[in-house]
């Protein structure tokens, strides 16, 4: 793991630089391309001074890996726990989701990318966590149906993998220097998932 010195928050700012600088240089050049003297170079250490922080390359993948599952995780249920309408718990979970995801665009990518280079035994880790978090969305997406606001003829984690890979794919395209904010990502999104999965107003409206 990381160390940290107790004694200091110095270490303690240093583990998380480290994160920063590895999530950048593994979206930008993948996880199998960026070397360990990559990183000491952006973070101005010796090569050697890198195990001081870390035992290998992969340690950092995993714990960008957690670090981006676990801070949308908890985003999106602290977002909708005080929430009971399933419609407006739903437009808050993407909403969290969404600006959550591009908060720290680099992990998030990286997680989403190149998970597959862990190791078996911290590739399950994490795909407990992702299975989880699915889980969660899931039940509000059902929530949904059960109350007539997203259609029952598509199971719920069809509905779940479709909206997940929407907003999960921003983190490879979205501009922070764009025109579109998160919101205004979020806003769409909303917009889009409802129109698509959405009940119809009128059933027997005519069909071209």
């Amino acid at each position: 793991m990381v160390k940290k010195d107790v004694t200091s928050d110095k270490p303690e700012r240093t583990a998380e630089k480290l994160l920063r600088v590895a999530a950048r240089l593994f979206r930008q050049h993948g996880y199998a391309a960026t070397s360990t003297q990559q990183l000491a170079t952006e973070l101005g250490l010796q090569k050697g001074s890198l195990y001081h922080h870390i035992e290998k390359k992969e340690e950092l993948l995993y714990l960008i890996c957690m670090d981006a599952l676990m801070h949308i995780q908890l985003a999106v249920e602290k977002a909708i726990e005080p929430i009971s309408d399933p419609g407006d718990r739903l437009r808050t979970l993407i909403r969290a989701h969404t600006c959550t995801a591009l908060d720290d665009q680099d992990k998030f990518a990286t997680a989403l990318l190149d998970n597959r280079e862990l190791s078996d035994e911290n590739k399950s880790t994490i795909m407990e966590l992702h299975d989880y978090y699915e889980g969660v969305v899931q039940e509000v997406i059902r929530a949904c149906q059960e109350a007539g606001i997203v259609r029952r003829d598509t199971a719920p984690r069809q509905l779940t993998l479709f909206l997940l890979s929407m907003m999960n794919f921003t983190a490879f395209w979205y501009r922070p220097d764009g025109k579109l904010t998160p919101d205004d990502l979020a806003d769409q999104f909303i917009q889009q998932f409802l129109q698509g999965a959405g009940v119809p107003l009128c059933d027997d409206a005519p069909h071209p």
